[in-house]
């Protein structure tokens, strides 16, 4: 198992007002830090954990692996999960998967763009490993700039991405250039 959501706070619209807030704080901190996050996935995820490893930059999963968001089978409509859902894999599949509750396999996970990859379950820590591995021989400087970047441009529109990739790019040079310089020195 991975995670299969977490328990309630309570049933009041006020108190589920507030659950609602906690969880909403989480996922933006998994998408606004600087730190690469990488889910492994053992097992089921659902609701929450499921939001988890979609908030997740990597996402790696074994085969038997499943995902879903049950909120629907106990009579709420989840829009703390639609207003990122909609974001990570097309409309429509999130439409029916959070108002049927339906699972989807880890295969299907990653063709929808939920996860990053699929490995044998006896793989997957190795697998992450490996990951982890090849992101700590890159530039940790290029690696952060590249998450900021992507968080930066969310809701831009072609234009304005555009320049901020321009920006982006010079900051990035400039960056990579004193990184040389300092480890030459």
């Amino acid at each position: 198992m991975f995670c299969l959501g977490r328990e309630r706070a309570g049933t009041t619209p006020l108190a589920l007002r507030d659950e609602a807030a906690r969880i909403v704080r989480a996922k933006e901190t998994l998408r606004i830090t600087p730190l690469t996050v990488i889910a492994e996935v053992h097992g089921d995820a659902a609701g929450f954990g499921a939001g988890i490893v979609a908030s997740a930059d990597i996402a790696v999963a074994s085969d038997s692996a499943r995902f879903w968001f049950p909120e629907i089978v106990g009579g709420l409509a989840p829009s703390v999960v639609i207003s990122w859902l909609s974001k990570t894999i097309p409309y429509k599949v999130a439409f029916d998967m959070v108002t049927t509750g339906d699972a989807v396999d880890a295969r299907e996970a990653k063709r929808l763009g939920l996860i990053t990859d699929v490995v044998p379950g006896p793989e997957l820590e190795a697998s992450v490993d490996e990951r982890l591995k090849r992101l700590r021989d890159m530039s940790p400087g290029a690696i952060r700039e590249i998450k900021e970047f992507f968080v930066r441009i969310r809701g831009l529109d072609p234009a304005n991405s555009a320049i901020a990739a321009i920006e982006t790019l010079a900051l990035s040079a400039v960056r990579n250039k004193a990184e040389k310089e300092q480890a030459s020195a």
